[in-house]
């Protein structure tokens, strides 16, 4: 019984290492979150740059007379 456990459970290991059907799926993951971290540090970057921009647009908005 012992000697056909363990002949089942290395067929087994043997199964799951050949086995190639989540590899896709991890191809994507890895993929994904690569993209999501540099849009994350785009925008760490870039945030404090467009913070400026709209004080200097408010700013210049606000100063300006509209109408006659």
């Amino acid at each position: 019984m012992t000697r056909r456990f363990s002949t089942k459970l290395a067929e087994s290991a043997k199964d799951l290492i050949e086995d190639e059907d989540g590899n896709t799926t991890v191809d994507w993951v890895v993929l994904l979150s690569g993209i999501l971290g540099m849009t994350f540090l785009v925008m760490a970057s870039i945030s404090g740059g467009i913070q400026v921009f709209g004080e200097k647009a408010e700013s210049e908005l606000t100063s300006r007379d509209v109408g006659f």
